[in-house]
């Protein structure tokens, strides 16, 4: 590819056979011989981030306390800006993940559900000791270091 100024931290074709490439500084879109076609720059600090062949996520740490902004990028479209801003203040993130047409984001005391145009679909609190989850069917499977926990968790 051509050369990008960030570490590369994860990369993936998507669904219109372009190739995403998130960054620890800025989130890319490349064609499929590694021609950059779009750059975004975090105005912030990256949390997590989360790539699908439909779309990607990236959470930033939030500029005020307990803060976060979920940015979400479609692979339908060629913005150099986020499709779509999620900002956040009711906890720091934790871990992203995307699960089929969901964003799932976790954070210090709940869970939040998104659709991929940033619609809040469903929202519920959850312990501060959990260090990770999986979204299988429409329930959160949570994971500490004693036990595994699960929410129902419909939308």
């Amino acid at each position: 590819s051509e050369p990008l100024p960030v570490l590369a931290l994860q990369a993936m074709k998507n669904e219109s056979g372009d190739i995403w490439a998130a960054g620890d500084t800025a989130f890319y879109r490349l064609d499929s011989r590694g021609k950059i076609l779009t750059t975004y720059k975090y105005e912030g600090t990256i949390s997590d981030f989360a790539l699908s062949s439909s779309c990607a996520a990236v959470v930033l740490d939030g500029i005020r306390r307990r803060s976060s902004e979920l940015l979400i990028f479609d692979s339908s479209t060629e913005n150099d800006q986020p499709d779509k801003r999620v900002k956040e203040s009711d906890g720091m993130p934790e871990r992203l993940k995307i699960s089929g047409s969901k964003i799932v984001l976790l954070k210090a005391n709940s869970i939040d559900c998104y659709d991929r145009f940033g619609n809040l679909d469903a929202t519920a609190e959850c312990s501060s000791d959990y260090s990770n989850f999986v979204y299988f069917g429409d329930s959160v499977y949570f994971c500490d270091y004693r036990e595994v926990n699960k929410i129902s968790f419909a939308t």
